[in-house]
């Protein structure tokens, strides 16, 4: 008597056997406000990580969530600048000698309060940096003396610079601007705008005005279309 015939042995399918558009379907799911969740992911296997650090998978995982999440906020207070989270993320932020002056589209703008004036471009999520000397005009001004009872105030902005961006990915080494404005001892307002992809401010820029208008030191811009 033959003995019965052997039943090929059946492979039970496994998440790396899935294609890269079911995959990206599941890990679309993964709650944002983890990013460390993907990092964990992207070490299973070199097509995963291949997968999850495409930027077209990362483009599509911030349209899928749409709003990107809230993983904390900066807080200034008595001239320190801390970080409050409100997930497990931690980002990358430069030492206490920094100051928050603004943050938008994936950056964050410090400056050194010093004489003279520079300013930090920083991205939290990578902790790339980038340094800028204040334009020259802004130089021979002793910015420090700012006091809510002086003429001498400014305030700065952060915004990205390329055309058309939907900004869910504008931080990842893209170009950007800082607008700066300032009003000096004597009541003249100057201002200048600096742009990446030049890595130079623009021409000087001033104005005189009312003894008594000036530009409120530290006070957060709004972005309205491309009006700041």
């Amino acid at each position: 008597m033959n003995p019965p015939p052997q039943q090929p042995e059946r492979r039970g399918n496994s998440l790396t056997d899935l294609n890269d558009d079911l995959l990206s379907e599941i890990f679309f799911r993964i709650p944002p406000g983890d990013p460390a969740a993907l990092v964990r992911l992207s070490v299973v296997c070199k097509s995963w990580r291949r997968l999850i650090t495409d930027r077209d998978f990362l483009r599509g995982y911030r349209a899928f969530h749409r709003a990107p999440p809230i993983l904390g906020f900066f807080c200034d207070e008595v001239g320190l600048t801390t970080f409050v989270p409100t997930t497990a993320f931690r980002p990358i932020i430069p030492s206490a000698n920094w100051l928050l002056c603004d943050s938008r589209h994936g950056r964050a703008l410090f400056d050194a309060f010093g004489s003279p004036m520079r300013l930090l471009v920083s991205d939290p999520m990578t902790g790339a940096e980038r340094l800028l000397d204040a334009p020259e005009r802004w130089r021979n001004i002793d910015w420090t003396l700012r006091y809510p009872w002086t003429n001498i105030q400014w305030s700065a902005a952060v915004l990205c610079a390329v055309d058309g961006c939907d900004h869910l990915d504008c931080h990842g080494g893209g170009s950007f601007r800082v607008a700066l404005v300032g009003t000096d001892a004597a009541g003249t307002t100057h201002a200048a705008l600096y742009t990446s992809q030049t890595a130079a401010w623009s021409g000087p820029a001033s104005i005189d005005h009312h003894p008594d208008s000036r530009v409120q030191a530290r006070s957060p811009g709004v972005l309205v279309g491309n009006a700041l």
